[in-house]
């Protein structure tokens, strides 16, 4: 008897327990509050911005922009960079832990010069995927929000590279690779950190990057 009513209440428990948090991505629970904004850093150099609007367990959408933000050099090249995504997906439950489908649709503008050639290019990227994750806590306001998300990105590039004045236009019809994204974040209440790492894979010339995004939840719940 004691056997199952120690059973009943582990049930009741794992149905009823709902993790305060965005938790596949690592972020705080939209019932914090309906928008999120955002700011980050992703390594070499990149700064940005997001803003997001959802509802718990329910479906939500995010727009992003980030820039370039060259360091120091005395080097005679140049480059810069403007990125923008736009992305949406659903979150659903799945026991302890929380599922996004989500997809992406992204735009970017660079230039780039050495001595005497200038590139100018338009990169397209389209991306689908999901992401899971989990929240513990001590406290109900306190979350260690361990995630992880895989994506398919398509990647296709346009542009004009100048040679000594002389300009040749280029079109890459596209190249595809995955994404693996890895998430640690820790929210208090409507503030969350997440730091991560992206690391590609199908793919030979792009690195793992790392990063952090802090969060702020507010508005309607």
């Amino acid at each position: 008897m004691k056997r199952r009513a120690l059973l009943a209440a582990a049930i009741t428990l794992a149905s009823t327990t709902e993790a305060d948090a965005q938790a596949c991505l690592g972020r705080a629970a939209f019932s914090s509050g309906a928008v999120r904004t955002s700011i980050g850093y992703q390594s070499v150099n990149w700064y940005g911005g997001e803003i997001a609007v959802g509802s718990a367990q329910s479906g939500f959408g995010a727009a992003r922009f980030e820039t370039y933000q060259p360091g120091h050099s005395s080097s005679a090249s140049t480059f810069s960079s403007t990125r923008m995504l736009v992305s949406g997906g659903t979150q659903v439950r799945v026991g302890r832990a929380q599922f996004c489908p989500i997809a992406g649709l992204g735009h970017a503008n660079s230039e780039s010069s050495f001595d005497s050639r200038r590139l100018e290019s338009t990169v397209r990227r389209y991306e689908i995927g999901g992401a899971i994750g989990t929240s513990t806590g001590a406290r109900d306001d306190v979350h260690v929000i361990p995630s992880l998300a895989i994506k398919y990105v398509l990647e296709s590039a346009s542009g004009t590279i100048t040679t000594a004045g002389i300009p040749s236009r280029f079109n890459n019809r596209g190249t595809s690779h995955g994404e693996s994204v890895w998430s640690l974040g820790f929210a208090y209440g409507s503030v969350a950190v997440t730091p991560f790492v992206v690391a590609p894979f199908g793919i030979r010339f792009l690195r793992t990057d790392w990063g952090v995004h802090v969060s702020y939840n507010f508005g309607r719940r």
